[in-house]
């Protein structure tokens, strides 16, 4: 992949998978040779987008994801409801009495920003009940539970993100040619920063009706519209603001500095 991303035109990486441990933070993995690669791929602005882990019961409610959600290089992410689905119970344990829109299911692992701003769960999506292809058939269907869905859903909005992005950085590349330059694709970061800035809050333990003992802390739930809206804000500089005042970004990452201009909504 580090090699051959350009060439096969890859920009996201979806890992729906871990180790079933719960670490409050990435400190045991700084020599890791998949944490290396997570890294390397990130400085060339190839997304890696990782389930957060399925055991929040198991490990009794304690704060914390799994290997390799848990590094800080990774969009990590945790998986809610979107609908009411009714009542489920969990092989690990864990039991939903009853789902609704935005609630976190009992099994999602979650590290909050006050335990570790580098490593928390950047964002939660829906990851319950998720239906997709089956193995059986050509027409055959699975419904599935877990951050292993919630983390390629997240993952194709990461790629609307990128895609929305290439297409106004090319135009604007006449303009600013040291700023947006190939393959136009924005930093991780930025991309973080827009999902959780364009995410929606959700508290856990507001409304979650379930057997594990709830952080009622704040977390942030992917909405697609307003992660784009929030990237047409960082664009919205660049189109309107003069020249000697475009570079209001961190030249590193292009992270977003706090004086903000006004929403602009998306053009088709």
């Amino acid at each position: 992949m580090l090699n051959n991303h350009v060439a096969h035109k890859i920009s996201v990486v979806n890992l729906s998978l871990g180790d079933s441990g719960n670490y409050p933070n990435d400190d045991a993995f700084a020599a890791d040779g998949v944490r290396d690669l997570i890294k390397k791929l990130s400085a060339k602005r190839v997304a890696v987008v990782i389930a957060a882990g399925n055991d929040f019961f198991r490990h009794n409610s304690k704060q914390g994801m799994g290997y390799p959600g848990i590094c800080r290089e990774a969009i990590s992410v945790g998986a809610v409801y979107d609908a009411n689905e009714g009542a489920f119970s969990y092989l690990s344990g864990a039991k939903a009495f009853s789902t609704g829109p935005g609630r976190l299911t009992p099994f999602t692992q979650r590290l909050h920003e006050t335990s570790h701003a580098a490593c928390r769960t950047d964002i939660f999506a829906p990851g319950a009940p998720i239906t997709s292809s089956g193995i059986t058939s050509d027409t055959a269907f699975s419904i599935q539970h877990g951050t292993s869905q919630a983390s390629p859903v997240t993952a194709g909005v990461v790629l609307l993100l990128q895609e929305y992005y290439q297409r106004v950085a090319k135009t604007l590349a006449v303009r600013y040619p040291a700023t947006f330059k190939a393959p136009f694709l924005p930093s991780v970061p930025l991309l973080v920063q827009c999902l959780r800035e364009g995410g929606v809050a959700i508290k856990d333990g507001d409304d979650e009706d379930d057997n594990v003992v709830n952080t009622g802390l704040t977390y942030i739930r992917l909405d697609a519209l307003l992660a784009l809206r929030r990237m047409s804000r960082y664009f919205r500089r660049y189109l309107l603001l003069p020249f000697d005042e475009q570079q209001t970004t961190n030249p590193k990452t292009e992270m977003l500095v706090e004086h903000e201009v006004p929403e602009l909504a998306l053009q088709d």
